[in-house]
């Protein structure tokens, strides 16, 4: 029954008591996200239940009440008012969306498709193992669930392990079950994916839906190829990371927007995101400040209207929820006389007097890929639109260069920007005419450019061949195992190349050397055949290479034959007669 709990405490970390609040205030928004895109109201149920769980956690721990009963009545309700406002919903079922084309139709299955094949490739049940989500962000849990209020220890905010300490109070087994809370690090992940796609997706705009392929591409390339090892499980640098990706989505989706409903439904999304992000780590704080100042820009170009009340819910969201983060990093440094923000210690002691420039030189040459990325991203500022992505992208990159390089994870606030600012600049590019025109010259000069490739590719080689051979040449050493080959190769330089009897056919070929140093016999369980063999052969001393398999049964007759074993390696053994 206590895993039972566990897994009910995931779906009230991240979806039931945020599904509930939607509802309750769906007619304000006027705003049904049910139709025609039900994942952007997972991403808001997300949200939601972000902030519902982190204010309701703080509050019952301060009161004393954050206790197995307590919590369990909560989630009955929670429940209940789940059937509740979505009876109608639940007895007649949700309208299918209709296509405009069955391009936007292979979009938006396809998105599904991808998204869940690669939330299930990545995600893997287990427990914390990494330092800090073992000795830091699950500890925290632990306490929470203990009841006692963690003031954002080493400057760190707590909604991560406050989401970590549901299911441990639910089940009453305070840190076991851990593969829950490693299933709300992925979840995150998960959310990351479906925002690229579905909060770009207009069944209407094929070319706005195209962009959000283009976005979940670099998404992909960034966060699960080049820095996959970079995000350890457990640690909130993945999860803040695709927190500010999602509220930059929605600012960015808002730019798009016609419907004034629309645009308001997108900025008061995007503001709670942005201010949960700064309840997961500091480098939230910082999208907060750009993201008011990304209302203003996108508003001062024209790209949607932002009336004073508008703009003052959104600022008012952000100052609400980055407050708890805020007020308790001053109390620690008026009454306590601690520094909860850790500055000191990660801008300037940890580098031990290097300048700034300094670490920003050592920061482009170590992580040379991230460098990469971020002089790719500077191709937005063709766009306007996307210009802003792009400068914030510079200002986060030099701010880490400068005061946060010492760790590559530190780059997590301004990967998002840099993604959504190269995504913009391509499909920018794809969408001119210039890039158009540009096809339509390489189509009709095609065979000129191939016919160039193969000229320059021809002057090239007589460069790269010595290189190609050496790489060869060490490939072919694995070839039938490599601990074999090494072994006949070591014994060959140090006890002389003579022949070898063996039934390893490919040894001729991984080794190179001359074939009549190569005696083919199929060796059995037999051993009669092999003393009618060495009867006829001529040659008085030599080498033997069998497998493992059938050295017991040739044990004596090698004793009989003066053969000795110099060694065994993957599966064969090698003997000598000398």
């Amino acid at each position: 029954m206590s895993l039972v709990l566990a897994f009910l405490g995931f779906f009230v970390a991240v979806f039931l008591p945020g599904s509930v609040l939607y509802k309750l205030s769906e007619r304000y928004f006027k705003h049904d996200v049910f139709f025609p895109n039900v994942w952007v109201y997972v991403i808001v149920c997300f949200g939601l239940s972000l902030v519902f769980n982190f204010f309701m956690v703080s509050l019952l721990v301060w009161l004393h009440l954050y206790t197995h009963s307590i919590l369990i009545s909560l989630t009955f309700l929670e429940i209940l008012g789940f059937l509740w406002v979505y009876k109608r919903e639940l007895v007649s079922g949700l309208k299918c969306l209709e296509f405009d084309s069955h391009m936007q139709e292979l979009i938006y299955f396809a998105g599904i498709g991808i998204c869940i094949y690669v939330f299930c490739k990545k995600f893997g049940l287990d427990i914390f193992y990494a330092w800090d989500s073992v000795v830091s962000w699950n500890r925290w849990a632990g306490e929470w669930a203990s009841g006692k209020f963690v003031l954002n220890e080493g400057g760190y905010a707590q909604i991560y392990p406050i989401l970590l300490s549901l299911g441990y109070v639910l089940s009453s087994k305070i840190s076991d079950f851990q593969g829950i809370g490693v299933t709300i690090y992925w979840y995150f992940a998960l959310m990351g994916l479906l925002g690229c796609v579905f909060l770009l997706f207009d069944k209407n705009n094929l070319k706005l839906s195209a962009l959000g392929f283009v976005v979940l591409a670099f998404f992909y390339i960034v966060y699960f190829a080049i820095k996959q090892r970079e995000f350890h499980v457990g640690y909130v640098d993945m999860p803040v990371s695709l927190v500010i990706l999602l509220s930059a989505l929605c600012l960015l989706r808002a730019s798009f927007e016609t419907s004034q409903k629309d645009v308001r439904f997108y900025l008061y999304l995007g503001a709670l995101l942005a201010g949960v992000s700064a309840e997961i780590k500091q480098s939230g704080l910082f999208w907060c400040v750009m993201y008011i100042i990304g209302l203003l820009y996108f508003w001062r170009f024209s790209y949607f209207t932002l009336s004073l009340k508008v703009f003052g819910v959104c600022v008012g969201i952000i100052i609400f929820l980055c407050a708890p983060w805020i007020l308790i990093a001053l109390y620690k440094k008026l009454f306590l006389s601690v520094d909860a923000t850790n500055i000191q210690h990660t801008w300037q002691e940890i580098y031990q007097g290097k300048s700034y420039l300094e670490r920003l030189s050592h920061a482009l040459t170590k992580y040379y890929q991230m460098s990469v990325l971020f002089f790719l991203s500077l191709i937005s500022l063709f766009s306007k639109r996307f210009a802003f992505f792009g400068v914030v992208g510079v200002v986060y990159f030099l701010l880490w260069g400068c005061l946060l390089s010492y760790d590559l994870r530190n780059l997590q606030g301004g990967l998002p920007m840099m993604i959504l600012a190269l995504s913009g600049g391509v499909w920018s590019m794809l969408n001119s005419r210039t890039f158009f025109t540009l096809l339509e010259f390489l189509h009709k000069r095609l065979a000129l450019i191939l016919l160039l490739g193969v000229i320059a590719t021809s002057l090239r080689l007589p460069f790269v061949q010595e290189k190609i051979l050496t790489i060869e040449q060490g490939g072919r050493i694995n070839i039938g195992g490599r601990d074999t080959n090494e072994l006949v190769l070591a014994t060959f330089k140090h006890k002389g190349i003579k022949p070898i009897i063996t039934d390893n056919q490919l040894l001729v070929y991984a080794l190179g050397f001359d074939r009549k140093y190569y005696e083919h016999f199929s060796f059995s369980q037999d051993t009669r055949a092999f003393e009618k063999f060495l009867s006829t052969y001529m040659e008085p001393s030599f080498y033997v290479l069998l497998q493992n398999d059938y050295v017991g049964y040739y044990k004596e007759f090698f004793e009989e034959n003066n053969l000795v074993i110099l060694g065994s390696s993957g599966y064969y053994t090698l003997l000598e007669r000398e």
